[in-house]
């Protein structure tokens, strides 16, 4: 109904205001803007999309909604019902935790081969994101740190020189995203999170792959406490697999 797009409206606008790249075909600005949403959480896990309402907020045919539909559920982020229709997809526990065992050899793999590769030009931009992360956490600002540790990771990824590995690593960062976005900034965490990310720098700027390597599983083991701690305390954004 009217209401529901309204609400729609509203909760999509920023993300589509942001996002500026007008000169990419529909189905690519429609896929964009509902894959942030899905991770944010301004969709939410069990809600329904239908094409028309989507196709309408963007001012184009159901094609393109569709067309991205069908790539987000590629994602894992929604499931297409036959008969029924599309919903956002309940997070499940075992899928994140399948998730974040795939993106742990991904990233150890990522790690180890930019400590080998990587360019004197990557190494400066590794060192300023470290230097804006430690700005973010003396600072106090949790969702800006988050920005930047992606950036961090997807400078690991550049510097691997690996080509498909960071498309598979980016569909399971988005659904561990989602989970994160459950939990309050835990106190200290981010401080944590970036003396990681120096050791982690330290052993690819020193071109040591297997301390950088070390590095990197240290931190993704982290993650696997958080995301029981969330389940323990959000249980109700978590669906039974399907």
């Amino acid at each position: 109904g009217l209401n529901m797009h309204q609400s729609l409206r509203s909760r999509l606008s920023g993300l589509m205001a942001s996002d500026d790249d007008t000169a990419l075909p529909a189905s690519d600005r429609i896929y964009r803007v509902l894959r942030l949403a899905v991770r944010d959480l301004s969709l939410r896990p069990g809600e329904q999309l239908i094409d028309i309402d989507i196709a309408e907020l963007f001012s184009v045919s159901k094609t393109p909604a569709r067309e991205a539909f069908a790539r987000l559920q590629s994602d894992g982020l929604i499931e297409i019902r036959p008969k029924q229709g599309t919903y956002v997809r309940s997070i499940v526990l075992d899928e994140i935790i399948e998730a974040m065992r795939i993106r742990e050899a991904l990233e150890v793999v990522v790690t180890r081969e930019a400590a080998r590769r990587q360019t004197p030009n990557q190494k400066v931009r590794m060192e300023a994101n470290l230097n804006a992360q430690s700005e973010a956490v003396t600072k106090d600002e949790p969702l800006l740190f988050n920005d930047l540790d992606n950036q961090f990771h997807d400078l690991l990824a550049e510097a691997s020189g690996y080509q498909r590995i960071p498309n598979l690593l980016h569909a399971t960062r988005l659904q561990i995203g989602r989970v994160r976005r459950l939990s309050a900034p835990i106190p200290g965490r981010t401080s944590r999170l970036l003396e990681q990310h120096r050791a982690i720098a330290q052993g690819v700027i020193a071109g040591n792959a297997v301390m950088a390597a070390e590095a990197m599983l240290a931190h993704m083991e982290e993650v696997f406490p958080m995301i029981e701690h969330i389940y323990a305390t959000h249980p109700d954004a978590f669906g039974a697999s399907a």
